[in-house]
């Protein structure tokens, strides 16, 4: 769901924000630290998200489970404060909240579930997808940015994550109004053939703005 058009969207990254720790690194310094040599390398050829991907299967050949990524990842800890902030904005209408992370979906769900924010708390999570494959876990790159934004991963330009969700909400208010107008029967049938009164018009304009 998009929210009205008076919904304030509270924007968060994951990573050294709602969390002190990069999850990725963290993973690894507990369970693999002499991986991070060869994270760091792989990082260069094939980019962070495949490369955690990569030396995930390292892990995972040393007998290192799901379970066991998920038990370390429960020692990561949200600030009680921040914490508490997020659990009351669900009391709040016209607050939603978002993450936009290139960390990945496995890593944060498994947190703030351990922290207790995993109830209604964030209604969108945009990061690399991850998957088991045969009780193994598998990262994907999110992939939006091929390289366009130099500011940003190879594979994730949050920029742009949130210019196209504005976008998206902005044509959802357009649409609104014209329902509210009472001019979608007219848009249908082509521009052609709107009523020609000028204060419907002019009100249309109006919303859409």
């Amino acid at each position: 769901m998009e929210g009205s058009a008076d919904t304030t969207w509270l924007v968060f990254d994951f990573d050294n924000t709602l969390i002190d720790e990069n999850s990725d690194y963290f993973v690894f310094e507990r369970l693999g630290s002499d991986i991070l040599d060869t994270l760091r390398d792989r990082t260069r050829s094939v980019g962070f998200t495949q490369a955690v991907d990569e030396c995930l299967a390292i892990l995972w050949n040393r007998g290192i489970s799901v379970h066991d990524l998920r038990k370390e990842l429960g020692n990561i800890s949200v600030n009680a404060k921040l914490a508490g902030a997020l659990l009351q904005t669900r009391s709040v209408v016209s607050e939603r909240c978002m993450i936009v992370s290139d960390a990945n979906t496995e890593y944060i769900r498994t947190i703030l579930k351990r922290n207790g924010l995993d109830d209604g708390v964030f209604e969108r999570i945009v990061t690399n997808p991850s998957f088991l494959e045969s009780d193994r876990l598998r990262v994907k790159p999110f992939d939006n940015n091929n390289g366009t934004c130099r500011r940003c991963p190879e594979n994730l330009c949050k920029g742009r994550v949130i210019e196209d969700f504005r976008e998206k909400r902005n044509e959802l208010s357009a649409s609104a109004a014209v329902k509210a107008a009472g001019l979608e029967p007219w848009i249908d049938r082509g521009l052609n053939q709107l009523p020609t009164d000028t204060a419907i018009a002019e009100s249309v304009e109006l919303d859409i703005q």
